[in-house]
């Protein structure tokens, strides 16, 4: 009878351990900190492809790009990486989650220094979150290209606790 106590608490005790995965609904504090988008890469047909994501930029300049999250108060900001072909530009954000029909959404909109909408139709973006830990995320964005529609698939990777917006 000791042995089944013993087993009985041995399971609970492994059951119980610490998950870095996090599983089931993505949190907003997963997300505290800043990450960097290590890959961009089209999901279909082979090729090389310009297209625009977020209205903002091409999306190979978010490669290496610099995004901030802070859970708090749901605002954060990315910088977008420097190269031959991109100039760095950094854009403050509002963001939040929404359930979409399989998948958690990061959705985010563009705003001023005093967290104001700068977009006067109201616009906003979605991330597909795909897969959320706590130093990793892979995310998918839909964007047309030439007419055609295709899932840009990023790859982000925590760098830093920092959440100063400076």
């Amino acid at each position: 009878m000791k042995k089944i106590i013993y087993l009985f608490a041995l399971l609970i005790l492994v059951s119980c351990g610490s998950n870095k995965s996090v599983t089931g609904e993505p949190k907003e504090k997963t997300l505290k900190g800043e990450w960097q988008i290590t890959s961009v890469k089209f999901q279909g047909e082979q090729g090389t492809y310009k297209a625009k994501m977020f209205g903002f930029d091409d999306t190979s300049c978010f490669k290496n790009s610099i995004w901030m999250f802070i859970p708090n108060n749901n605002t954060g900001k990315f910088t977008t990486s420097n190269s031959s072909s991109c100039e760095s530009q950094t854009a403050r954000i509002i963001w939040s989650f929404v359930q979409g029909e399989t998948n958690k959404l990061l959705q985010f909109k563009y705003v001023n220094q005093k967290n104001k909408n700068i977009d006067a139709m109201n616009r906003g973006y979605q991330l597909k979150i795909n897969n959320l830990e706590t130093s990793s995320m892979s995310a998918s964005v839909g964007v047309v290209v030439n007419g055609s529609p295709f899932n840009v698939n990023l790859i982000f990777n925590k760098i830093s606790d920092n959440v100063n917006l400076k």
